[in-house]
């Protein structure tokens, strides 16, 4: 029978076939509250697999058996991925397992499901109707109906106004010149003229002097696979997972880093940059960690690849 309200995912088809379900999920309340998004059943009922975020502070792994909760031994863990070995002879059934921090008020729960899906459940009730769609567009303009016949004639109408005057008559034979009359008063100067043209280019002027030397730590041309193109040479960099790079500089204390897409690569995207020890970076770089993302992505990870431009001071 389907859970109320769950989302059910089915992860592996095969003789132990493994589906899983999602406990309602709860905010996170610390950093180290590990979020499951998946569960997944190998096919001979040995291994457990989890998929999510914040798997390497998991203190707690255990799989709810009959009212027991019995630990599960970990496998592997990575920060987005934990393998977990199952008891031996575990019988069909759904389990829920259950992962947290060792102080049990920050646990993530998730079904999961070993054996045969079940049957679908009853039909659930009629969904609210939803809010009456747009205006559709205007149809084609019909075709025009026949001419029908002419009414009677009107009654006689008001006598209309009197008409424009005609046009004027044909020029008279000019009359002799008349003297000339005095000068008239100093008129008033006219308006300034429009702009002349341009004129031609000048001669460059001569090379100004070389300007003083900048006073940034460090800066880089960082590509989206997180390989360095230009540099000043004190910069290391490295990809740990798509959009996330982590990056060492030498010569100096990181105070600030600014970091900003590479508009002739790029279409869209959002790019941050922080000067602070990431615990998913290596030692030797955890000077500056940057996330980029795409256009439609709000926050959160794993971002997607995007190259960018980066100065250090």
């Amino acid at each position: 029978m389907k859970l109320p309200g769950v989302r059910r995912l089915v992860l592996a088809v095969s003789v132990a076939a493994a589906f899983a379900f999602p406990l309602p999920a709860f905010a996170a309340s610390s950093p180290t509250h590990a979020v499951i998004h998946s569960a997944s059943v190998d096919d001979g009922a040995t291994q457990l697999t989890l998929r999510g975020l914040r798997f390497t502070g998991v203190k707690s792994l255990k799989v709810m058996m009959g009212g027991v909760a019995v630990p599960l031994p970990v496998a592997t863990v990575t920060p987005t991925q934990l393998v977990a070995n199952l008891p031996a002879g575990l019988a069909d059934g759904t389990y829920v397992v259950r992962v947290g921090n060792g102080k049990g008020h920050d646990d993530e729960e998730f079904f999961f499901t070993v054996g045969a899906e079940g049957g679908d459940g009853p039909a659930g009730p009629q969904g609210i109707p939803g809010a009456p769609g747009a205006q559709g567009p205007v149809g084609p303009q019909g075709i025009p109906g026949a001419t029908g016949a002419s009414g009677p004639a009107g009654p006689q109408g008001i006598p209309g106004a009197t008409g424009a005057s005609g046009p004027a008559g044909p020029q008279g034979i000019p009359g002799a010149t008349g003297a000339s009359g005095p000068a008239g008063p100093q008129g008033i100067p006219g308006a300034t003229g429009a702009q002349g043209p341009v004129g031609p280019q000048g001669v460059p002027g001569a090379t100004g002097p070389t300007g003083p030397v900048g006073t940034a730590l460090a800066y880089a041309h960082v590509l989206a696979d997180g390989t360095i193109g230009n540099s000043s040479g004190n910069v290391t960099a490295l990809k740990v997972a798509p959009g996330i790079y982590c990056f060492g500089v030498s010569g100096g204390t990181v105070r600030v880093a600014v970091a900003s897409l590479d508009a002739q690569v790029n279409v869209g995207g959002t790019v941050q940059a922080g000067v602070f020890a990431a615990s998913i970076c290596p030692a030797d770089k955890r000077h500056i960690f940057v996330i980029t993302r795409d256009q439609a992505q709000d926050g959160g990870s794993p971002g997607s690849d995007r190259a960018f431009y980066m100065i250090v001071n």
